[in-house]
């Protein structure tokens, strides 16, 4: 998350203050009251459009007098802190708890908000809105409208507190709005807004006191058999588990911070006696080949035994630390070599100090990570004892366990090629820049690093891939004359800047981002793949023209017309692929009828389909099923199989089409029309049944069919139009008159006038034509 809220309102394109000056009743709207439920005091909402829908702000305050008392100062209070409530691109909502200066809170202030129903009454960010959003917005009664009206010579500006502190039932028509879009989200991941809410709950349990069934559970061992080890284990002892053996119990910020090194212990055999080294002083590095050296990490010492053959109990010496090359995943030689199946490597052995490892001079590969959850690697925080070690070409401190902050002692290693730095809470590469021999560079997992600058002068970059760090501006990667892989995934990257000075670009992944605009690939056509899945795509027509990609996922982005990638799709496969369910719209009126359509999308060597589907009976009744025209697109002749109608039971069953002369086709189009007429209000799931896609060899080819939601109600919702304070030749209702709104008018030039484009009839005349133009024109 952002760290202040006026950075959170940049991403979602919310200006507040502008809003609130210039289009209060157009782009924001307000309420306030004294009874908020989490404070003793008064409460001001307001809401925002945003780029995926809405943007709740609340005003929390510490008092009620002054400049923060709202009746009194309704445009001009004092406030002490805050909450945001957010749409996701996906619908869902995201939590912001903030100061009185929108600095980003963890944890808010209990003299200002308190959560009644927790243990804790703390607020806490994310956590205690989750519990308190569970069915979405909460409603709420605004007080302050009634003050303004009645208050007599008022000092604020009437008419503008009025435009902002709108009337009762417009207020609920946007709560009501943005709770149904919230639901909507959420039963679309399969779950329902019933009013209970598991995280929280599990939140809670959680950080009590975890007994020895819990604690086995936690670390996948039978009860009995985990208090067997303690008794049998002294470092398990240590730890302070004797109790669990007691019947007593382990406070959960114990058991956290030792958890790593319990999980160790539970999977090594007690380390017997360490030989007696004495420490060197500060700067007192032994060089004879027969010292012993000193090796304080008995985790260290046993990883470096085993691949010596030795037992961990001898002395290890200068002339042996010299003979290492690599420590890697694959094993150790003394030549270089790796060595396949054998696990002589320092992945998972929960060590903590590399002091030992500076006599190590001629290694040339060092692999300290790992990458399974259940064991969560080593514990290194600090890189000192590597720092000499210039021999190095390959440094791998990543995976999920390490702690390292600091890159400032391997700041000479500048032979290094490639270097991962995985989840290590690094917020500055700068050190690493004189490393100009890079060629991989690799970051993951949720770190800090918001600055990436770094890596602009290092040319002969070849991969670059970071997953996780909140970076936003990735052209310190645009003049890269050698890179062929940049791989980013869940940044905050909202935009992609031009990469036409980077030659030899093969493979291009931005996904999991903030992405919108993609109009600056277009002339990326040496791109061979393609990942922009999980951003706010709406219009792919760039793309239409990278020829060469052999592969291009577009998956989970707001995608409404897929045609201009049609002729693309037929050599390049796109994702997603196969069936598709769709309606003329997810809200229909009772008594109505729709069309429902069963297309297929990016299909490869398509010689024939089947496909049936299943409804409620009680809700709508199928009228007419029509063929659609994509496999006989290229004139081939197909027989169509006409299947059948049970509308007392639901059921639409038989329909296949097949190409008679046995070629397929790639592409994607219409396979089938279902015309419905809506019979009683209700949700409508539409479900997929015996469906198949089959190509010329009489393969079936893959695809996930997913079901179609659908909502009928007594009487379509009052359009935004008609809660839409603005000028009419503000057309698409953005607070400004611009060009953009010209644009609108000419798009249903000649249209019949609908729901969807009466607002491009400006003078009300209801023909859409160039008088409209001009009336839009003449605002300006």
């Amino acid at each position: 998350m952002p760290d202040t809220d006026t950075d959170l309102e940049t991403l979602l394109d919310v200006d507040v203050i502008d809003n609130i000056k210039n289009h209060a009743g157009v782009l924001v709207w307000r309420a306030g009251f004294t009874n908020s439920g989490v404070s003793e005091n008064n409460r001001v909402v307001e809401r925002h459009k945003s780029r995926y829908g809405a943007y709740w702000k609340s005003y929390d305050f510490a008092g009620n007098v002054g400049r923060q008392n709202i009746f009194e100062h309704p445009l001009s209070f004092n406030h002490d802190g805050g909450e945001v409530v957010f749409n996701l691109p996906n619908g869902l909502q995201a939590y912001h708890l903030f100061d009185e200066t929108g600095g980003q809170l963890d944890k808010a202030p209990v003299e200002i908000v308190s959560n009644p129903a927790a243990s804790d009454p703390a607020v806490y960010n994310g956590i205690s809105c989750i519990g308190c959003h569970t069915d979405g917005m909460k409603p709420f009664t605004d007080e302050v409208r009634p003050v303004i009206q009645a208050v007599q010579n008022p000092i604020f500006n009437r008419d503008h507190a009025l435009q902002l502190y709108v009337e009762q039932t417009v207020m609920d028509i946007l709560v009501e709005r943005d709770t149904e879009r919230f639901v909507t989200a959420l039963t679309r991941t399969g779950n329902t807004s019933d009013g209970s809410e598991p995280i929280s709950r599990f939140h809670e349990t959680y950080n009590s006191y975890l007994d020895a069934a819990h604690a086995a559970a936690a670390v996948g061992l039978p009860e009995k058999v985990f208090l067997s080890k303690i008794q049998e284990n002294a470092n398990l002892q240590s730890f302070g588990l004797q109790v669990l053996v007691e019947g007593g119990v382990v406070k959960r910020d114990t058991w956290t911070s030792n958890f790593n090194a319990i999980v160790f212990a539970l999977n090594t055999p007690v380390v017997v006696s360490i030989p007696d080294v004495d420490s060197p002083g500060t700067g007192d590095i032994t060089s004879h080949p027969d010292d012993a050296v000193y090796i304080p990490d008995p985790n260290l010492r046993a990883a470096l035994a085993r691949m010596l053959q030795q037992r961990v109990d001898a002395p290890i010496t200068v002339s042996q630390m010299e003979q290492f090359s690599r420590f890697s995943r694959a094993g150790h030689t003394k030549n270089g070599v790796y060595v396949e199946g054998e696990n002589l490597t320092l992945f998972n052995k929960g060590i903590k100090d590399l002091t030992g490892l500076e006599y190590a001079i001629n290694l040339k590969e060092l692999f300290v990570r790992e990458h399974r959850e259940e064991f969560r690697g080593n514990g290194i925080s600090d890189l000192t004892p590597i720092s000499g070690l210039t021999q190095l070409v390959n440094l791998n401190i990543g995976g999920i366990g390490n702690y390292v902050s600091d890159l400032s002692p391997i700041a000479n290693l500048t032979n290094i090629k490639h270097l991962h730095l995985g989840g290590n809470p690094i917020t500055d590469l700068s050190p690493i820049a004189n490393f100009t021999q890079l060629e991989t560079f690799g970051f993951d997992d949720n770190v800090p690093l918001t600055d990436i600058s770094v890596l602009a002068d290092m040319k002969n970059l070849i991969r670059v891939g970071m997953w996780g760090p909140r970076f936003r501006d990735m052209s310190p990667l645009v003049n890269l004359p050698n890179i062929e892989t940049i791989s980013l995934c869940g940044n905050e990257i909202s935009e992609i800047p031009s990469l036409k000075n980077a030659p030899k670009l093969k493979e291009l992944y931005v996904f999991g981002n903030n992405v919108s605009d993609v109009s600056i690939l277009q002339d990326l056509t040496n791109l061979e793949r393609l990942n922009l899945s999980n951003n706010n795509i709406i219009d792919i027509s760039p793309l239409a023209g990278l020829t060469n990609l052999k592969w291009l996922d577009l998956t989970g982005n707001p995608i409404r017309d897929w045609t201009p990638l049609y002729e693309l799709s037929k050599n390049t496969k796109i994702e997603p692929n196969g069936f598709t369910f769709s309606a003329d719209s997810t809200l229909v009126a009772l008594d109505s009828t729709f069309t429902f359509n069963i297309d297929a999308l990016f299909v490869q060597n398509l010689t024939g389909w089947q496909c049936g589907v299943s409804f409620d009976p009680n809700l709508l009744e199928a009228i007419e099923v029509a063929e659609g025209d994509f496999l006989s697109s290229d004139a081939t002749q197909t027989f169509f199989s006409e299947g059948s109608i049970d509308n007392e039971n639901g059921l639409i069953t038989g329909f296949n089409v097949l190409r008679l002369d046995g070629t397929g086709l790639n592409g994607s189009g219409p396979l089938l029309s279902i015309k419905f007429k809506a019979k009683k209000v209700g949700k409508v799931t539409f479900r997929p049944g015996d469906c198949t896609l089959g190509d010329s060899d009489g393969i079936e080819l893959p695809s996930v069919v997913p079901n179609l939601e659908i909502e009928i109600v007594e009487e379509l919702p009052m359009p935004e139009a008609d809660i839409f304070a603005g000028p009419k030749e503000d057309v698409n209702m953005d607070g400004k008159i611009n060009i953009l709104d010209l644009i609108v008018v000419t798009k249903y030039f000649g249209e019949p006038i609908t729901e969807n484009n009466q607002r491009a009839d400006v003078n009300g005349d209801r023909v859409i034509n160039i008088l409209d133009l001009v009336a839009v024109a003449n605002a300006f």
